[in-house]
């Protein structure tokens, strides 16, 4: 597996609130030193009363198993709370180690995907 580039991991998470959810944009890395940055930033505002959360990982440079963990973590805290989740890009905007890594451990056809505010069909139905 491909090592990561930022030993700080995860160098941004904004968190915008729009008309339709709250939008956490990542960058850098997501790994073992920023995966629970990322489950502390949905439980916090799943507990605020957002009723979706989309989580884009476009500008993400690295991420590795515990950042898989957290993303399906990020979910279930969702589920939890009675909240939307999906990831954005759209499934076939990816092209980096991040895609690559959602394909080949299947959850390209798990996760719910969205594009330009619309949720892609999930592969399973």
């Amino acid at each position: 597996m491909q090592e990561p580039a930022n030993p700080q991991g995860i160098r941004d998470l904004s968190i915008q609130v729009a008309a339709d959810g709250h939008r956490l944009r990542l960058r850098g890395e997501l790994d073992l030193r920023s995966a629970s940055k990322l489950t502390r930033a949905i439980t916090r505002v799943c507990s605020e009363g957002a009723r979706h959360v989309a989580v884009d990982v476009g500008k993400l440079e690295f991420i590795d198993s515990t950042g898989l963990h957290a993303i399906l973590s990020s979910r279930a805290i969702c589920e939890e709370n009675l909240c939307g989740f999906t990831v954005t890009p759209g499934r076939d905007e990816f092209r980096t180690q991040v895609g690559r890594l959602l394909e080949v451990t299947g959850l390209i056809g798990r996760l719910g995907f969205r594009r330009s505010g619309r949720p892609d069909k999930r592969a399973d139905g």
